[in-house]
């Protein structure tokens, strides 16, 4: 077990008489010139300590929480704030929609609480609560870089060891990633990443964290019933939105955290900003090819279509292992999750590891040659056909009317 508490050396009192060594029945303690402690083995038992003739041995816990007061609420459901540029990152804002949706699903209520590295200004702050926040809490380090994973996971596993919450919701971006595998190694916890829905257990209070499993065959229910906190990593687009409510009161606390962080194996040699193109994430209406476009030279019926729409083109995993599109165009498991107002799915056939990503879209056309395609039993509106048949004559319907 990890303990907060260890025993530290001095190695200026320290003689290297190595009495400590054989004085350890746990085998915790080994090392050349002096003693290296095992903390994995220690059990704190002090024996070493009462051996050493030269008090080098002592029991540290560091102090590092400083708080505008003393209480923080602990067996609540934290959500990681991602902020670049001071802009909060939108699969934050949806993670704690779902965290206040999910408060009222416990025995009793818990509190939601937002985990900033760094302080907060003042509107972030208000966009924090009105979206659900109960409490803000930021952890000051000034020596805390944020844009390295090995700062925010040392710094969110201290958190989250002082003040044990219940579940701990990330970002699945590429930083949320990271952090959260590296906190939850740490704490010696479970991650389920990449959920598509979370519930309570009614019975057990667990969390059940919900994900595509073998390659989207089969939807898998995960529980962790026996560590804490509960960790899940969420995709943007995968939770919705809720109405945002700016007449909730802000509740801000910082804890000042003392002790060293970690050594940083990465040099930032460069901060340059470039012009980003619109993210299909973003888009509101998306038209999608799959392994029936047949070929590269059909996508350009998608371009049409989605240009007159106002729309993004976008593609399945098999469109993007052919090169028709991009990667960061793919919707999938293994892409993006969009929720946009309009998918438009050509050639797709309506695997589970697809669907789960166009859950949130809120009408869904398909075109697909064969009638018994899945995906008919996810769309609102289906045409079977040939997509490069159909979608010549849509877009002459569509250019009439526009």
């Amino acid at each position: 077990m990890h303990h907060t508490m260890h025993i530290q050396l001095d190695k200026q009192s320290c003689t290297g008489c190595q009495l400590c060594f054989s004085s350890c029945v746990f085998g915790a303690i080994c090392g050349a010139e002096y003693p290296d402690i095992d903390i994995e083995k220690c059990t704190l038992c002090g024996v070493c300590m009462d051996s050493c003739p030269s008090d080098a041995l002592s029991l540290y816990q560091p102090q590092t929480i400083q708080t505008s007061s003393p209480v923080v609420d602990g067996d609540a459901i934290w959500v990681l704030v991602e902020i670049h540029n001071q802009t909060i990152a939108p699969v934050v804002l949806e993670l704690i929609g779902e965290a206040t949706r999910l408060s009222t699903q416990f025995k009793v209520s818990k509190t939601v609480c937002a985990v900033v590295m760094g302080e907060v200004d003042e509107p972030n702050g208000k966009l924090l609560t009105a979206y659900g926040a109960d409490l803000i809490l930021c952890i000051i380090q000034p020596s805390m870089n944020q844009l390295f994973e090995e700062h925010a996971s040392a710094a969110l596993t201290f958190l989250a060891s002082t003040f044990h919450p219940s579940v701990i919701m990330v970002g699945a971006t590429s930083f949320g990633r990271a952090v959260s595998a590296r906190t939850a190694s740490l704490l010696y916890t479970g991650l389920t990443a990449d959920c598509t829905e979370l519930r309570v257990d009614a019975v057990t209070q667990n969390l059940l964290q919900i994900r595509p499993a073998f390659s989207g065959n089969l939807m898998a229910t995960i529980e962790t019933p026996h560590h804490r906190p509960q960790m899940a990593t969420i995709r943007q687009g995968v939770m919705k939105l809720i109405i945002p409510d700016y007449n909730r009161l802000m509740n801000i606390k910082q804890v000042r955290m003392e002790n060293d962080l970690p050594m940083i194996h990465a040099t930032m040699l460069a901060n340059i900003a470039v012009q980003a193109t619109q993210s299909i994430t973003s888009s509101d209406v998306i038209v999608a090819g799959g392994k029936g476009m047949q070929q590269a030279a059909n996508f350009q019926y998608l371009h049409q279509l989605a240009s007159i729409l106002g729309g993004q083109v976008a593609g399945s995993r098999v469109a993007v292992d052919n090169g028709w599109i991009g990667y960061d165009c793919q919707v999938g498991q293994t892409g993006k999750t969009v929720s946009p107002s309009l998918y438009i799915a050509c050639g797709i056939s309506g695997q589970i590891q697809h669907v789960a990503a166009i859950s949130g879209a809120q009408t869904i056309i398909a075109i697909n040659c064969d009638p018994d395609a899945p995906i008919f039993r996810y769309a609102h509106y289906g045409i079977v056909g040939k997509v490069e048949e159909i979608l010549p004559q849509l877009i002459a319907s569509l250019q009439q009317i526009v």
